[in-house]
């Protein structure tokens, strides 16, 4: 049974950055283990051309490919329920295809990292203390103030 690659698509990256990447059929997954920490190979299949590619993820790709490997052993017990995994990747300058995070987060939101900037610090009690009294002297957040001065001592130096 043939399975076309499906069209691309687009959307933005965790960084803002634009990601568009296409879906191409997952043959085999191969836990490895290296030097380095565990990695997996991947084969995939370009069905338009036939041509098949390994590829290599690193151990930070583990877990968003976690949803296509059990695609896979579904697909292996049981083919005519389950279709053919179709992984989401990218192509590089050479034209290689790479597993596409992103495409998997799109794919399964569950998986998504959950990155969350630290915003707060602790500061010294003295010091968080004089910010508070000087922020409500003149009508500033604690926040606003810490802002207003980050920004003003910018743009003396640039």
């Amino acid at each position: 049974m043939p399975v076309n690659r499906i069209a691309p698509r687009l959307t933005t990256s965790l960084c803002g950055a634009p990601v568009d990447w296409h879906y191409m059929p997952l043959l085999e997954i191969e836990q490895l283990t290296a030097q380095s920490g565990p990695q997996a190979r991947l084969v995939i299949e370009d069905d338009q051309g036939g041509q098949m590619y390994t590829l290599v993820c690193s151990g930070s790709d583990l877990a968003a490919l976690n949803p296509y490997t059990q695609q896979l052993a579904d697909c292996a017990a049981d083919p005519i329920e389950h279709d053919i995994p179709l992984l989401p990747v990218t192509f590089d300058d050479n034209g290689r295809p790479r597993f596409c995070a992103a495409g998997a987060a799109h794919d399964f939101p569950e998986i998504a990292p959950t990155r969350s900037l630290k915003t707060t610090d602790n500061l010294p009690a003295e010091l968080a203390d004089q910010i508070r009294k000087t922020a409500k002297s003149i009508g500033f957040t604690s926040g606003e103030l810490v802002l207003t001065a980050i920004l003003k001592q910018s743009s003396k130096s640039g």
